[in-house]
């Protein structure tokens, strides 16, 4: 489950990637106005339609809860927090504006939902500790609001505060047992947890209070891929899609996934063509493209995967979404990274550093240098120049500072100082920096197993190995770091000479 409305940045595979939030054309949740709700300082109507914007966006309907924002604004222009989340929420540079816009006004609002909006803000921002802390004093301030207690949940599920997680997801069910938000965020806090019996509980209750809701089938795939059971985890996704008549594009990324571990290259890649299909957010639509060209990593033909991207930066550019094309590019970059070809990754991460990024909130902004600076420091290492390594990431100090509390960006940098290290022949070191990396960050992860290898750790990297291939990961590029590791499936170092440009 992605962060709903932090950074925006897809970074648990340890690679980096701007991706907007999934959007799917489904069934709307609805949401009922309760004593656990936030009261906003909007009419009634614009109140509900705000709540119901909520309840979607914690379900996958990432794209479809912008149309209940922007009925509220149109039913109540006075609303300030619809306006904001429409823009908070939204991409581009008008989104960025009308964000910015009803942000200013916050001041005028009562404590609590003053406090829900200046979460959001921070999260934008990339200013994770401040995003925490206003969430902790919502819970202070209303503990009896069920949507506080979720933003607490799912906010310690991204920090990697598991136990946490599950305590504010349990409440927030409690306070609100008819919320299929509710279930959905207890469900994978248990899948964090790796009680796969439980997650599958609470996803089953998920589909009992919201019977008509296709997200509860896709989370529930989610639970049965995390037990390595990809048939019934397929087989729920394809349930997912059927009970929204097709509509519920997200996930085709989960059939994609499956059809991908069985090297059903073919049919990995129709399934994300359909979920492209589907979204409408530009952001969802680059993500999509990157997965595309990471399955023909994974299959071992580097050359398509530059194709597909190369072909998807000149969409980009044709229809003038820049953010989208600097996506791209970083996807570039790491591809060639991935396959040994680290001159040309090292141009790359310079051509996505000159891509316009200025219609993006600063949070996204400050993600995008963090990783463009940590693939051009792995590229470097990899080289042999860890003195210039150690320089690239010099160059993003003030960000890296700026970020010391959001896990996964902070997990980038550690894989790559790890990567110097190595260079440096410091093994030991190495080890040290990538078991920073949290359980989700599979290519940080994979290169541990590697340095304990090195380090003479075999049983410390047989059971990294062991972990990575029993809890598959709802990524495409998964698929590659498992091909890694099982020697059946293994990518051969040829694949990366032989998608080598021929010298002139």
């Amino acid at each position: 489950m992605k962060k709903l409305y932090g950074l925006g940045a897809a970074l648990a595979a340890g690679l980096w990637s701007i991706s907007a939030l999934t959007a799917a054309a489904a069934p709307a949740p609805t949401a009922k106005q309760g004593p656990a709700d936030f009261v906003y300082s909007c009419t009634p109507q614009a109140q509900q339609l705000v709540r119901q914007a909520w309840e979607m966006m914690y379900q996958g309907h990432g794209a479809e809860s912008l149309a209940p924002l922007r009925e509220a604004v149109k039913t109540d222009p006075a609303c300030v927090a619809a306006k904001y989340l429409l823009g908070a929420w939204g991409e581009g540079a008008e989104a960025k504006r009308m964000a910015a816009e009803a942000f200013a006004a916050v001041n005028q609002l009562p404590e609590a939902e003053r406090t829900l909006l200046e979460a959001v803000e921070a999260a934008r921002q990339g200013d994770a500790a401040s995003e925490t802390a206003r969430i902790k004093k919502l819970t202070e301030l209303q503990p009896g609001n069920w949507l506080a207690h979720l933003m607490l949940s799912f906010n310690a599920s991204y920090h990697q505060q598991r136990e946490l997680a599950l305590a504010e997801a349990k409440k927030a069910a409690e306070l609100n047992p008819t919320s299929g938000a509710a279930w959905n965020v207890l469900g994978y806090a248990y899948v964090n947890l790796q009680r796969t019996d439980d997650a599958i509980a609470a996803f089953k209750k998920y589909a009992a209070v919201a019977p008509s809701e296709p997200n509860a089938h896709d989370s529930l795939g989610d639970a049965l891929l995390e037990a390595n059971k990809i048939d019934e985890a397929e087989a729920a996704y394809r349930k997912a899609i059927e009970v929204s008549a097709g509509k519920f594009y997200l996930s085709w990324s989960g059939v994609a996934v499956v059809r991908c571990l069985k090297t059903d290259w073919k049919g990995c890649r129709d399934a994300l063509a359909k979920q492209k299909a589907g979204e409408t957010m530009v952001g969802a639509k680059a993500a999509i493209d990157e997965n595309v060209a990471w399955s023909y990593v994974a299959q071992g033909k580097a050359k398509e995967a530059l194709k597909t991207l190369d072909s998807a930066a000149k969409e980009y550019r044709k229809a003038k979404s820049d953010a989208a094309a600097t996506a791209i590019l970083a996807s570039r970059a790491w591809v060639l990274y991935i396959v040994g070809r680290h001159p040309e990754a090292i141009r790359a991460a310079d051509a996505a550093d000159k891509g316009d990024v200025s219609t993006m909130p600063e949070g996204n902004q400050r993600a995008t240098r963090i990783g463009t600076a940590v693939v051009r420091a792995m590229a470097l290492a990899r080289s042999g120049k860890p003195d210039a390594a150690e320089q690239a990431l010099t160059a993003v100090d003030t960000d890296v500072e700026k970020t010391a509390a959001d896990v996964y960006l902070q997990a980038l940098v550690a894989m790559a100082r790890g990567e110097i290290a190595l260079a440096k022949k410091d093994v030991a070191a190495a080890v040290k920096q990538f078991a920073i990396c949290p359980e989700t960050s599979v290519n940080c992860r994979l290169q541990l197993a590697l340095a304990q290898d090195k380090a003479g750790d075999k049983e410390a990297a047989k059971a990294t190995r062991e972990a990575l291939l029993t809890h598959p990961r709802r990524w495409i590029f998964y698929v590659w770091v498992r091909n890694q590791i099982d020697s059946k499936k293994v990518t051969k170092q040829a694949t990366a000479a032989s998608a080598k440009p021929k010298a002139k």
